[in-house]
């Protein structure tokens, strides 16, 4: 599950939707990850993706974005890479 932002709104569904579940949450915001392991998902199931990483998940490899809050032509999260989606 990917969450590109940390507005409380996604961030507490993401811990709804991965705690007791097989998936892995995606968050753009350490403090995502810390709120969802504070409600008791496991830390391994947690990944924080930085500015300046490149991740692959199965098919699909992430990068995210440098961006400003009021500059809405840049997205925080680049796909740069899906194959048979």
């Amino acid at each position: 599950m990917l969450v590109t932002h940390g507005h409380v709104d996604h961030a507490l569904d993401a811990v709804h939707i991965t705690k007791g579940s097989p998936r892995t949450l995606l968050a753009a915001s350490r403090t995502t990850c810390f709120l969802a392991q504070s409600c008791g998902v496991p830390r391994e199931q947690t990944v924080a993706l930085s500015y300046g990483d490149t991740r692959s998940f199965g098919s699909v490899r992430l990068h995210p974005s440098a961006h400003r809050c009021t500059d809405m032509t840049v997205r925080p999260f680049q796909i740069l890479h899906c194959v048979n989606l």
